[in-house]
């Protein structure tokens, strides 16, 4: 259902999921645009995508909470009509 200009999210702690990395390959091969959610140093997605938000811990824990509350926060930003969904 993707089509090129979209952008995918995706989120992984240690960066090295490989249902994630395999994601990320079809995206670029569509030319969408790529975000990703990271923790530890970011592992292979981190070299895939164009834009990055990384937590530099090693506990997923900490890693998860702060991806939950990016989640959240972009959640309310469309919810209080911030951006339109067309």
């Amino acid at each position: 259902l993707a089509d090129s200009g979209d952008l995918l999210l995706v989120i992984t702690g240690s960066g090295n999921s490989k249902n994630v990395v395999a994601s990320l390959k079809v995206a670029k091969r569509l030319k969408m645009r790529t975000v990703a959610f990271l923790g530890f140093d970011g592992g292979q997605v981190r070299k895939m995508v164009d834009r990055y938000v990384l937590v530099p811990s090693t506990d997923y824990g900490p890693i998860e909470d702060i991806h939950m509350i990016l989640v959240h926060l972009i959640t309310a930003w469309f919810k209080n009509g911030v951006f339109k969904l067309k």
